[in-house]
């Protein structure tokens, strides 16, 4: 799995475990660097909405082992089940990459401080910081 695919995979479980009452492991900075360096794919210093569906679009792939277009529980293992309704939007028992996409968009949007579509570094801290 090469590193953009990995960034991308620790980003859509992190999206998993979201709303659960254990924490996410706090993310060291090296870490985040390494991840942001890998999404900022045009070298600009911002990740970009496309550039994070590109990174979620190669997880989500991963993921989905029966390659039919969504997750499931099955797929995707141990998981935080009020975390999985939350993005599950239409309820159906399986997350399409629009809900996928939807929920890491809408949790990343409060951490977009100058409201200008896209998140540097800093921003991507604070992201980290609170989960």
């Amino acid at each position: 799995m090469n590193r953009l695919v990995l960034a991308a995979a620790v980003a859509l479980v992190a999206v998993a475990g979201v709303g659960s009452r254990v924490r996410a492991a706090q993310v060291d900075d090296t870490t985040t660097q390494l991840n942001f360096s890998a999404a900022d794919r045009d070298g600009d210093g911002y990740v970009t909405e496309a550039e994070i569906a590109g990174d979620m679009a190669a997880a989500f792939s991963n993921l989905d082992k029966n390659h039919d277009g969504f997750l499931t529980r099955e797929e995707l293992g141990a998981h935080d089940a009020a975390a999985f309704a939350a993005i599950d939007a239409d309820h159906d028992g399986k997350l399409s990459f629009g809900e996928v996409m939807a929920y890491k968009l809408k949790q990343l949007d409060t951490f977009d401080q100058n409201h200008d579509g896209r998140y540097s570094l800093e921003e991507i801290r604070h992201f980290d910081a609170s989960r």
